[in-house]
This record gives C-alpha cells, structure tokens and sequence, in this order.
C-alpha cells in the first residue's frame, strides 16, 4: 500500500502492524529494539507518502 501511494488505507493497517510485531518481541523473535525500530520504519515511510 505504501508503494501504491495509499495513505490512508496504510495508517489503518498500522495498528496491526503494531499488534504483529509485538507479539514477535514478545515471544522472542525480535530483540526490543529491533521491533521498536522496525515499528519506527514503518511509520516514517506512511508518513513521507503524499496522498
């Protein structure tokens, strides 16, 4: 969606982006900074489409 230039449809799939990544932390996938970075990733790149 990001690619597409979908802002908005993006900032609604971001809370479950969150809850998924989360849960990754949280079972021991991801160490706490990388979800917290990827996290932050994401939201920059939603942010930088113009829509």
């Amino acid at each position: 969606m990001i690619e597409q230039g979908k802002k908005q449809e993006a900032e609604q799939m971001l809370p479950k982006i969150y809850k998924s990544i989360d849960k990754m932390a949280k079972a021991g996938l991801l160490k706490k900074n990388t979800a917290s970075r990827k996290k932050s990733v994401f939201t920059r790149r939603i942010s930088n489409v113009k829509n």
